[in-house]
């Protein structure tokens, strides 16, 4: 019985990894293809198409929900690219971006999740946006 209860709780625990990989693997090739859209269209045009589409809400979510340093850079790094236009910026600010990216915990292993924490809060400060909220 002990031995049946080790390899059910064994087998528990593979399948949450797995489950972490899984999300961690849809979620990079989600990110994956919106560059790709970025850069293969009018740029503007297409990143108007993925707030359009809610993507900026759903990395926003991404960011937010995030409980390691991987997702949370490639959350912030899609947002970085998202907020080269001043209409997804825009988006962004309504959707409560700010108090989100401000709340993101900073990484001491990886320098990009601050780089583009930093790169996003510049781009809200140079367009006058309220940092207070």
């Amino acid at each position: 019985m002990a031995k049946l209860r080790e390899e059910i709780a064994i087998q528990k625990a593979k399948e949450t990894e797995l489950n972490k990989t899984i999300h961690i693997t849809v979620t990079e090739i989600f990110i994956d293809l919106q560059i790709e859209f970025i850069e293969s269209s009018a740029k503007r045009g297409a990143l108007m198409k993925i707030v359009e589409l809610g993507g900026d809400k759903e990395l926003i979510n991404m960011l937010s929900t995030a409980k390691d340093d991987r997702t949370r850079k490639a959350a912030l790094n899609a947002l970085a690219e998202l907020s080269q236009s001043d209409e997804v910026l825009a988006s962004l600010h309504r959707a409560g971006a700010i108090p989100i990216i401000r709340s993101a915990p900073s990484s001491l292993e990886d320098a990009d999740v601050e780089k583009f924490m930093s790169s996003l809060i510049k781009r809200f400060q140079d367009l006058k946006y309220d940092m207070s909220s």
